[in-house]
């Protein structure tokens, strides 16, 4: 089938004309444009096309995050290029794409002479951005024996231009990618001071993730506080933003005092925070209770190392090889049925259902981001495995509607015989037996029906009801609907439906309800299902 390629040549200064998007996106947006070209370009096929599209989705998803304006958005993408390699020979290779003509030239000279153009915009008084970033390239040619003239030169640029989207973003790629976290804290100290809080949380943010890595917390901590003390801007969005995404890792490794003083920073300031972060804060909010009150529950179930290996990947590796990692697991579950079954139980508790919903999220996430989809299975190969589905489950229906009916009948007849027959033994013999004998059943039955039943015993044979259907589900049904979900590789929802289409061709709806009525309520089965997107 014939696609339409994407144009490599708008990356990585033009992301968001790469993705066909206009100014206004929002989130939503931006997923369905990488989702389609993730599809195409998949990370076991095409590692290096998908490589650069993460990057340039990463640029832009952080930017929505952080709330960043949509015309300088757009001003970014038509800024002069930029490049995070250091050295005068790739600064050549991408000099044919400056349009000014005295950029140009000052590449030019910077090739031929560059100890010259080194000194001549040095003494200049009257630098451009783009002089900057020749300055800080060259600085590692001409200027070895002055130590960091490469990080000075690039602070002494957003100092003199703070708001310049190019130099905003080189100075995110080096700090990213080159920073050492030996000088890491006095740069960002340095930062903080030159630009706007606005802007300082976007652009430290993925290396303030590597320092949470590199540093004792206590250090990092400091510092942390050390740069918040000197931002002047009032806009708290920006660092809603920055913890939100922070405290997945952050999680991992600080105090839960820590954690919970910042949580409680964002629940104060709720009216700042929109759709886009509303997903992030849940996440956050699943993962302190996760690693504070969920963990050492889920250690103890057959998966449960797996599961915490998964999710602690997920908040501390966003790499192309930790999403690998998660991948590798979620076939490892998807191959294991018994195992995630013994894992989380048809009506789990609080703390199940809580790990649940987290592998849910971390399972879809990470499928959309490698761009796996359920295909379209034929529809005769689905009826002709729902039919054989509705065929097992007749037999064990059968049994259990006969042991249920005993069950209820002893629940309510037990009681009504207690009722009547008691007294009846005292009346036994009085000379007008068979009149009370008459006036106490019909009190009986009165009393039974009336009062007995709907006040007590109706409530109990519920419960009891739901209880022994329950045991019977995960004994006899569920084993049989995981190798079905399995089998068919469509999400659980949809599998059920096909089951319940089945068992109405085949008159047995009645029955089937029974069992679908506590599929459709099991969380397990529909990660089970997601499972599947994962195995190769």
């Amino acid at each position: 089938m014939n696609r339409h390629l994407p144009n490599w040549s708008l990356l990585p200064n033009s992301p968001l004309e790469f993705f066909g998007l206009s100014a206004g996106f929002d989130r939503k947006d931006l997923k369905r444009a990488y989702g389609k070209l993730i599809k195409q370009f998949k990370p076991e096929s095409h590692p290096a096309e998908f490589q650069k599209i993460r990057e340039a989705y990463e640029v832009l998803e952080s930017q929505n995050r952080y709330g960043v304006q949509q015309a300088l958005m757009t001003q970014l993408s038509s800024a002069w290029n930029i490049t995070t390699d250091r050295s005068a020979s790739q600064a050549a290779r991408t000099s044919q794409q400056f349009v000014a003509a005295e950029v140009v030239n000052d590449f030019d000279a910077a090739i031929a002479d560059p100890l010259a153009t080194y000194r001549r915009l040095a003494k200049s008084s009257n630098r451009s951005p783009q002089d900057f970033y020749i300055l800080a390239t060259l600085s590692d040619l001409v200027d070895s024996n002055s130590e960091n003239m490469y990080v000075k030169w690039l602070l002494t640029g957003v100092k003199e231009h703070p708001r310049d989207p190019g130099l905003l973003r080189l100075l995110t790629e080096y700090l990213s990618a080159f920073a050492e976290s030996t000088i890491a804290c006095s740069t960002l100290l340095t930062l903080s001071k030159l630009i706007e809080g606005t802007d300082f949380y976007r652009v430290t943010e993925r290396l303030w993730g590597r320092l949470l890595d590199e540093l004792p917390f206590g250090t990092f901590s400091k510092a942390l506080d050390g740069c918040e003390g000197n931002l002047k801007s009032r806009n708290l969005r920006p660092r809603l933003a920055f913890y939100t995404h922070l405290l997945r890792k952050a999680i991992w490794k600080a105090p839960a005092e820590w954690i919970d003083v910042r949580l409680k920073y964002i629940e104060q300031h709720g009216s700042e925070i929109d759709a886009s972060l509303d997903e992030e804060v849940e996440l956050v909010n699943l993962l302190r209770n996760y690693y504070h009150e969920d963990r050492n529950k889920l250690l103890t179930k057959p998966l449960g190392s797996s599961i915490d290996r998964m999710i602690k990947a997920y908040c501390c590796d966003t790499s192309l090889q930790g999403m690998g990692e998660i991948a590798g697991i979620c076939d490892e579950m998807a191959r294991n049925g018994n195992g995630v079954m013994q894992t989380f139980a048809v009506s789990g508790d609080e703390s199940g259902n809580r790990v649940l919903f987290l592998c849910s999220i971390i399972a879809q996430s990470v499928a959309v981001d490698t761009g796996l989809d359920f295909g379209t299975a034929g529809n005769d190969k689905v009826e002709r495995q729902a039919d054989a589905v509705v065929a097992d489950f007749q037999k064990s229906i059968q049994d259990v509607a006969s042991r249920l009916n005993w069950m209820r009948l002893r629940h309510f007849g037990v009681p009504f015989l207690l009722l009547w027959l008691g007294p009846l033994i005292l009346l036994f013999g009085w000379q007008y037996w068979w009149m009370l004998f008459f006036i106490w059943t019909l009190l009986v039955v009165l009393l039974h029906f009336a009062v007995v039943c709907p006040l007590y015993l109706n409530k109990r044979a519920d419960e009891k009801t739901r209880r022994f259907l329950e045991l019977e589900y995960a004994k006899q049904w569920r084993p049989r609907l995981y190798r079905y979900v399995q089998a068919s590789h469509l999400p659980a929802r949809q599998s059920i439906t096909q089951l319940m289409q089945s068992a109405k061709d085949l008159g047995q709806s009645r029955l089937v309800e029974i069992i679908l009525s506590y599929a459709f309520e099991d969380r397990s089965l529909h990660l089970f299902s997601q499972l599947q997107l994962f195995v190769h």
